[in-house]
């Protein structure tokens, strides 16, 4: 029984985790979209540190989305199927 319960406090634990880095990464993704939009309209400096920041939030950001969105819908199957 003791097992089960800290296994479930893990899983929760885990699933926090996921939510969190979720929305790290749409926060990136939006910022990257801001840099892009602000670079067209020629309101951003046009510099190669910028063009890179642009790159890595998109790149990062939609890696974090889609990597933790996975692993929580498939950890969220898991517990409706009753495997944890």
């Amino acid at each position: 029984m003791q097992q089960g319960d800290a296994q479930e406090k893990k899983q929760r634990g885990n699933n926090s985790s996921y939510m969190f880095r979720l929305v790290i990464g749409a926060y990136l993704v939006y910022m990257a979209y801001g840099l892009v939009k602000e670079m067209l309209q020629g309101t951003a400096p046009l510099s190669i540190l910028t063009a890179a920041c642009t790159v890595l939030f998109g790149v990062v950001g939609t890696l974090l989305v889609v990597v933790s969105g996975r692993r929580l819908y498939l950890s969220r199957r898991n517990e409706e199927d009753g495997s944890i």
